[in-house]
């Protein structure tokens, strides 16, 4: 979780522009987690494995279809 809020999340901001305290993956940062991932457990078959699941995967939790994903529900 320590890499993903500090590698990869995106904290949203209050209506004055001070952070909320928030955090979201958007699709970019969610497949760069995944790539980190990916690589170190399944060096061999990553990039098939991405290629094959990740689209489908994102689109399954991106349910607003904004683009964004809670940081929670990343693991």
């Amino acid at each position: 979780m320590r890499s993903l809020y500090e590698n990869y999340a995106i904290e949203m901001k209050d209506a004055n522009g001070n952070p909320s305290g928030h955090f979201f993956l958007n699709k970019q940062g969610a497949k760069d987690a995944a790539t980190e991932v990916a690589t170190t457990h399944a060096p061999k078959s990553a990039k098939a494995m991405l290629s094959e699941n990740f689209d489908n995967t994102w689109d399954h939790f991106d349910v607003n279809k904004d683009g964004l994903v809670e940081i929670t529900r990343m693991p």
